[in-house]
């Protein structure tokens, strides 16, 4: 790669981890590759990049990039809400809102609330004397159902989408629907 390409995937690998979406050192020689492809076309070797390649760009760069073991958003989740990570992240949709001109009534921001079905469910029952737990048969159904409601920086609001498993739409949804939510049929390939 040439010091020019480098310094775009080096860019990229920053950007990318900033908005939390680091990049596995596999994804990092992909993208080296697809620069590499674009420039050389049918010349680029057909094995790829060498096993070692991006040990070798990550030491070449090693005053700009780190590797780092990756925790699952879930753990980190509670730790996210401080000062420090809210004004990164306002800094950065500032800046990127700014960058492409991005008006407030095409910002919008979301959450999702996950319910599962037949879970969480306890019972008082009875049960052989001594023991700490009793285990009760139940479906053992643990069908996900998303909730997620949408409003946008313009003050707006969009009708709350539910997002559950469904075989068949039933007319009885449509009942008691103030918000006029909608019913989207998945296609039969989703079934």
């Amino acid at each position: 790669m040439t010091i020019a390409e480098e310094a775009v995937l080096v860019a990229f690998c920053i950007e990318n981890a900033n908005r939390g979406f680091p990049l596995a050192p596999r994804r990092v020689k992909l993208h080296a590759e697809r620069i590499l492809i674009a420039r050389l076309g049918h010349k680029f070797p057909i094995g790829g990049l060498g096993k070692e390649w991006t040990t070798r760009f990550l030491s070449r760069h090693a005053h700009e990039l780190g590797h780092y073991w990756s925790r699952a958003i879930d753990s980190a989740r509670g730790r996210a809400v401080n000062e420090v990570t809210r004004e990164e992240y306002f800094r950065l949709l500032k800046e990127v809102r700014e960058e492409y001109d991005i008006p407030d009534e095409l910002v919008y921001g979301a959450d999702e609330s996950g319910l599962q079905t037949g879970i969480g469910q306890k019972e008082y029952v009875v049960g052989g004397k001594g023991k700490h737990v009793q285990h009760q048969d139940r479906s053992g159904n643990r069908e996900n159902i998303t909730a997620l409601p949408t409003i946008c920086a313009d003050g707006t609001c969009l009708a709350p989408l539910v997002i559950f498993k469904g075989n068949a739409f039933q007319i009885k949804w449509l009942q008691e629907n103030p918000l006029n939510a909608r019913s989207v049929t998945p296609p039969s390939h989703f079934s």
